[in-house]
């Protein structure tokens, strides 16, 4: 994205990134899921895809931005519900800090919420921008599954994962 202004942004070319052409003459639909984790430039990574969403649409690019939920933890973090909820858990906010509880039924809620944030995406643009610190470290292998079946449903053919290192 270089007339993005991406120089802000560290960018890295990785040969075989942009996949060929499917027969049909159309680029795969894709999605790249970036992963954190926390401290090493997230924040300011989503930051700078949330003011820039409306320019990346212009590149076939949806990033799933927070304005989409109504929940203040979400509007500061992003999608960093998800990988909870995926994994069948879910915040609680208390008095004395946020406490990390098994809650089938909201964490459901949750993921259903995220359906629909991932539909409303895929009706944006081809491909799809996720971004969550929260993936890196408490995404469980059941959630990865369900991860994949929810980009699956959305149409997406292939996902790279992003990971900020330092």
């Amino acid at each position: 994205f270089p007339s993005l202004g991406a120089a802000s942004l560290p960018v890295v070319s990785v040969p075989g990134a942009c996949p060929a052409k499917t027969s049909g003459g159309r680029q795969p639909r894709r999605a790249v899921v970036h992963i954190g984790p926390g401290h090493t430039g997230t924040t300011h990574t989503q930051t700078w895809m949330n003011a820039n969403a409306a320019r990346l649409l212009g590149y076939d690019w949806a990033y799933l931005r927070a304005e989409v939920t109504g929940d203040a933890y979400m509007r500061n973090k992003g999608a960093a519900a998800l990988p909870f909820a995926l994994c069948g858990k879910v915040l609680h906010h208390t008095a004395s800090g946020n406490v990390l509880v098994t809650d089938i039924e909201n964490a459901n809620g949750t993921i259903n919420h995220f359906e629909a944030i991932f539909q409303r995406a895929a009706a944006e643009a081809h491909n799809i921008l996720l971004s969550s610190e929260k993936l890196a470290s408490q995404l469980c292998l059941q959630g990865k599954r369900k991860l994949r079946r929810m980009l699956a449903e959305v149409g997406i053919e292939s996902a790279t994962v992003v990971m900020m290192l330092r």
